[in-house]
């Protein structure tokens, strides 16, 4: 019942296109840098066609609760050749000790520029995670402006969610939530950690359904990280 609640308050919310779907945890690891790469791969509309979305990124901590990270994003249509589409850079604040209060809290600023139009999206918001056992729970809420001269500016606001079982360090089944201008999608999701040496890998998999008339009927997303 609390999982069919949250999902309608998702619904609701009107929320800006996020070219690549995740959702962010609350917290900084010190000392950290990664590299990062994500993919999503969709039916373009009205065709049988595959768009390929892709964001490549690097990121390190300032300290211990301040993780920056800077991004390229490039778009790929069937059987054409990648373009970069827009460029990005994220600052994440950890705002709580993990286990400190009732839920663990973040705060998430993105700043992007789209290359095809003089556009650019500010994006705020917050991140809560709450731990059950096992369980975990994490809510993402984003405020974003969209302006620009070949723009017309614009408010919108954003949320994501995750319920995921921690069932080992190499394996975590989730359910997703996202909602965008282009519709709204729920579906499962893997996820993991391999360490080696002073080095880690993340990894998300997860497949996506449109639960409205204006989403995808489905999508693929891919995410890998590694930590170092």
């Amino acid at each position: 019942m609390k999982i069919f609640i949250l999902i309608l308050l998702i619904n609701i919310v009107s929320v800006v296109n996020a070219k690549i779907n995740r959702v962010y945890h609350p917290y900084v690891v010190p000392l950290e840098k990664e590299l990062e790469y994500r993919s999503l791969y969709q039916e373009t509309d009205g065709s049988s066609d595959m768009q390929i979305l892709q964001l490549l990124g690097y990121g390190q901590s300032i300290n211990e609760t301040l993780f920056l990270e800077f991004y390229i994003v490039s778009e790929q249509a069937e059987n054409e050749s990648a373009e970069i589409s827009a460029y990005e850079a994220e600052a994440l604040i950890q705002l709580t000790e993990q286990g400190e209060y009732w839920a663990d809290y973040g705060l998430i600023f993105e700043l992007e520029k789209i290359t095809a139009i003089d556009k650019w999206e500010l994006k705020s918001g917050i991140l809560v995670e709450k731990e059950w056992g096992k369980w975990s729970t994490t809510l993402n809420f984003f405020t974003v402006y969209e302006f620009g001269e070949d723009y017309e500016n614009e408010w919108h606001t954003a949320a994501a969610f995750q319920w995921r079982y921690r069932y080992s360090q190499f394996i975590e089944p989730s359910l997703e939530v996202y909602s965008s201008e282009h519709g709204a999608s729920i579906g499962p999701a893997l996820s993991g950690q391999i360490k080696f040496s002073q080095k880690k890998i993340n990894w998300e998999f997860g497949l996506q359904l449109g639960i409205d008339s204006d989403a995808p009927d489905s999508y693929w997303r891919a995410l890998v990280e590694l930590e170092f």
